[in-house]
């Protein structure tokens, strides 16, 4: 792993199926505690996107203040410029 030159670095990094064993809405919890102006977007990276569940986790980032985006990420150069980009990476597998 080496940050990309060019990295974005405003977004969190989570990543994998949106199912529930995954974390994701431990993270948007903890990022509605930051303060709303230096808060990062969440960004989810998934191998496969659930309509319902996105719809779910998108809900509840509302309710938090939390600006989440989930991305279809595939293969490991997707997913490795993803890792490279952000800001931090987020793992909260309950």
């Amino acid at each position: 792993f080496h940050p990309h030159p060019n990295a974005d670095s405003s977004y969190v990094l989570s990543a994998g199926s949106l199912s529930p064993a995954k974390g994701h809405w431990f993270v948007i919890e903890a990022l509605g505690h930051i303060r709303p102006d230096i808060r990062p977007k969440l960004m989810i990276a998934t191998p496969s996107v659930e309509v319902e569940q996105q719809a779910q986790l998108e809900q509840y980032a509302l309710q938090h203040g939390v600006v989440v985006e989930v991305t279809s990420a595939r293969s490991s150069q997707q997913m490795a410029q993803l890792y490279a980009s952000a800001m931090l990476l987020a793992f909260a597998p309950s």
